[in-house]
């Protein structure tokens, strides 16, 4: 069915359907798609930013503002960085300005209002970005690290920076003695690594400053725990891995490394199914049963137990029960 409508009135009255559209946007003239990092090769650099924007009752205006991340906290950009040409009887705008990113956590955005108030904008996004690792395992917040860990912070920001602006700290406190390497050629991937130490039990925190500044990068936490522990064992099925695992994936995290991990793994009636040994590294750790038992038979579907235990070179052990459903 077609239905027709007749709009009487004003013939000047100018339909609205939609808010602005900010339809193209380069930088330095090669078009930028919304959601792109925009970094720069040069401290000092600004970049050409130029924006086209249209709408169809007219526009009102079209602005460069800085948008934070986590907070969504505004921030206007000086207006004499660039200029906006009007045409089209006000219904298109071009900005052209010449932006210098820093270092930070934001999105650049190229937004556009209408005449009725509806806005609309373009993101590019601004980020200082940073990976800690100890021993060369990646830190994930909260995990366990030994005691006597190497510590390596990698950092990413939007600009150059140089090797004198950056400090890695353990607990708010600079680290003395850290091997500072580009990563790459453009000086905005740095690795900052603390040689070995002996780290006190507890929680601690890792933190990157650049010019002394904090609250740019997020934080790293770990513990370190003397004592043997294992925990956060779970059971996971190889199909949301990934991991190509032709049985039962197993998670666990211990405090320290351990030459032996024991998986035994029974039926509900007790009888041992399969006995598997894996060596423990602090943090987390990744292990396969291939779903065969003992005899190398498939085992069958259904619910099973296990007992997990870790045991150090001083024999002390760490031990967990559980149960799982094996599928295929």
């Amino acid at each position: 069915m077609n239905k027709t409508i007749a709009l009487l009135g004003e013939p000047m009255t100018r339909m609205d359907a939609l808010p602005p559209r900010v339809f193209e946007v380069t930088v330095d003239g090669n078009p930028y798609p919304e959601g792109a990092p925009l970094v720069a090769v040069a401290a000092n650099d600004s970049l050409t930013i130029v924006a086209k924007t249209r709408d169809e009752a007219g526009l009102k205006k079209t602005e460069l503002v800085e948008r934070a991340v986590g907070s969504g906290a505004i921030t206007t950009v000086d207006a004499t960085l660039y200029s906006v040409a009007v045409s089209d009887t006000g219904r298109a705008q071009t900005l052209t300005g010449h932006y210098r990113p820093h270092i930070g956590n934001y999105d650049l955005l190229v937004r556009s209002t209408d005449t009725n108030g509806r806005e609309q904008s373009y993101a590019l996004q601004v980020r200082s970005t940073v990976r800690y690792l100890a021993n060369g395992v990646v830190v994930v917040n909260g995990t366990f690290v030994e005691s006597n860990a190497v510590l390596r912070a990698e950092a990413t920001t939007p600009i150059p920076v140089t090797q004198d602006s950056l400090t890695l700290l353990l607990d708010g406190v600079p680290l003395a003695n850290v091997t500072k390497t580009a990563m790459d050629a453009t000086n905005r991937r740095w690795a900052l690594q603390a040689p070995a130490m002996d780290l006190t039990r507890g929680a601690h925190t890792l933190d990157v400053q650049v010019s002394g500044r904090a609250g740019i990068f997020a934080q790293g936490s770990f513990k370190v725990e003397t004592a043997l522990t294992l925990r956060r064992v779970a059971v996971v099925s190889p199909r949301l891995m990934g991991t190509g695992c032709d049985g039962s994936v197993f998670q666990f995290e211990l405090s320290t490394a351990t030459p032996t991990v024991q998986l035994m793994l029974l039926t509900v009636s007790g009888r041992r199914v399969a006995s598997l040994e894996w060596p423990g590294k602090a943090g987390f750790n990744v292990y396969c049963w291939d779903g065969r038992d003992s005899q190398g038979n498939v085992a069958g579907t259904g619910l099973y137990f296990y007992r997990l235990t870790a045991i150090d070179a001083s024999g002390h052990k760490a031990t967990q029960n559980g149960r799982m459903i094996r599928t295929r």
